[in-house]
């Protein structure tokens, strides 16, 4: 089922304008990472030690995937199905699970956690990372969802033991 809908993906992806999914896909993370900064920076009372958790929450999101991407390997869709992706992949990696849709939803996730009205767009913002992921064809849509898994896991144990150990 994960072939299907991704597939689907793929080849909408393929008859929308190109930029759009490029934009989605490559440089959406980037204004995700300017708004989160900008939003901390903004409404937090103490914004350097907000930053820090906000690091380690990405931090954490990226060293769970590198250990699951190490562990359970996985080709990128273009490879293993044989199709030119519609962004440039300098080197193959893994597809499983996503870094990019992990790194925008713990972002995204930590502040929703700390300025509810604000992060909704952020969510959406996220939710288009993780969907021009799939059109550009880099990651299969079971990739951005463990990615999106990983992110939210990660900024709850980081907001839990924050709260907990009132660091």
């Amino acid at each position: 089922m994960d072939l299907e809908f991704s597939s689907f993906l793929f080849n909408f992806g393929a008859s929308i304008p190109n930029w759009i999914v490029v934009f989605f896909a490559t440089y959406l993370i980037w204004i995700i990472g300017i708004l989160v900064f900008f939003i901390i920076y903004k409404k937090s009372s103490n914004p350097i030690r907000s930053l820090l958790f906000l690091i380690i929450t990405v931090a954490l999101a990226y060293a769970i995937n590198f250990l699951i991407g190490y562990l359970f390997f996985r080709e990128r869709p273009f490879e293993s199905l044989g199709f030119n992706p519609l962004i440039d992949v300098s080197y193959p990696k893994k597809s499983f699970p996503s870094d990019h849709s992990a790194i925008a939803w713990s972002a995204s996730m930590y502040v929703f956690l700390r300025y509810k009205k604000i992060a909704y767009f952020l969510i959406a913002l996220a939710f288009f990372v993780s969907i021009g992921r799939v059109l550009a064809g880099v990651h299969y849509l079971s990739d951005v969802f463990a990615g999106f898994v990983i992110g939210l896991i990660s900024v709850l144990v980081i907001y839990i033991l924050e709260k907990r150990f009132k660091i």
